[in-house]
């Protein structure tokens, strides 16, 4: 059985009704929205004119573009958390304890993307070592997390 869609050109799908349809990744979310269109050189300019715009709109919001501290990252994370009603109160109880475990113990105004590898480990040493006194019961967990870190 073929597909409804037919990819023509980078973030651009035509439909089998002919109806061209921009679908792009924009920040981590994915687009998918009709141009309202069925010539592809009028769909290719507004895809252009599309994207341009919903890139130029993250970077205004400062939500991805702007984030320069571990602490904008923390509070980013923590909007993200409030923002999603749907998750389990015991998840989101967890979250916001690990949130303030990281604001406690994170050296919050550092420059997030000049953060080492190294100085990561240095972190985990000296927080995560066992988790006894700043993770509590949900140290076993965490010392899974522990992997990621190398």
């Amino acid at each position: 059985m073929a597909s409804d869609w037919n990819q023509v050109a980078e973030n651009l799908v035509r439909h089998a009704n002919g109806t061209y349809y921009l679908r792009a990744k924009v920040h981590g979310k994915v687009i998918r929205e009709s141009l309202k269109v069925k010539d592809l050189r009028i769909a290719k300019i507004k895809r252009d004119d599309r994207l341009a715009s919903l890139r130029s709109a993250v970077a205004a919001s400062g939500k991805h573009g702007a984030i320069r501290t571990i602490r904008e990252v923390l509070d980013l994370l923590r909007a993200d958390l409030v923002e999603r009603p749907n998750i389990a109160p015991k998840t989101k109880l967890a979250c916001k304890d690990l949130i303030r475990i990281m604001t406690d113990t994170l050296p919050l105004d550092i420059h997030a993307r000049t953060w080492t590898r190294q100085q990561a480990q240095a972190w985990w040493a000296t927080v995560g070592n066992g988790g006894q006194k700043v993770f509590g019961q949900s140290r076993r967990g965490l010392a899974q997390d522990r992997s990621t870190l190398g």
